[in-house]
């Protein structure tokens, strides 16, 4: 199975999709959807199918740079960033939370940075989530 609940590559996701997959964290990324549109007009969001092991994605981006990506899956989703060195930094001398900051410093380094996964828990990630965009997106 995909990474992502949506796995048919025929089939983009539609908000209906998402709201049946994601049952009551489905607010939670209506509300990072809403911040992201409201604070951040300039970041697009668009669906593109990875791969067959990845499945959909929600990319986030400006002009051509990718910020993150959003992977929903069955009743959750997670939100996958790459950080630069730079970025690193700034993480560091953030006010996040001890469990954001943890998943972020225990992300694996590659080629084009930090790479990691957050786990989307509940309203209390969206300001943290935020953060972190906006930390990626000024880096």
């Amino acid at each position: 199975m995909a990474t992502s609940i949506f796995d048919d590559s025929a089939i983009t996701p539609t908000d209906e999709m998402v709201s049946d997959a994601l049952a009551e964290k489905k607010h939670v990324w209506d509300m990072i959807m809403t911040n992201v549109s409201k604070n951040f007009p300039d970041i697009e969001c668009n669906w593109k199918f990875a791969n067959k092991k990845a499945g959909w994605v929600l990319i986030f981006s400006q002009k051509k740079r990718t910020l993150f990506y959003f992977i929903p899956r069955s009743g959750d989703f997670r939100i996958a960033l790459v950080f630069s060195d730079k970025a690193m930094k700034s993480i560091e001398q953030a006010s996040l939370p001890g469990h954001i900051k943890e998943m972020i410093s225990a992300a694996t380094t590659c080629a084009s940075g930090h790479s990691c996964f957050i786990d989307i828990k509940d309203e209390g990630d969206v300001e943290p989530i935020l953060t972190l965009l906006k930390i990626k997106r000024d880096s």
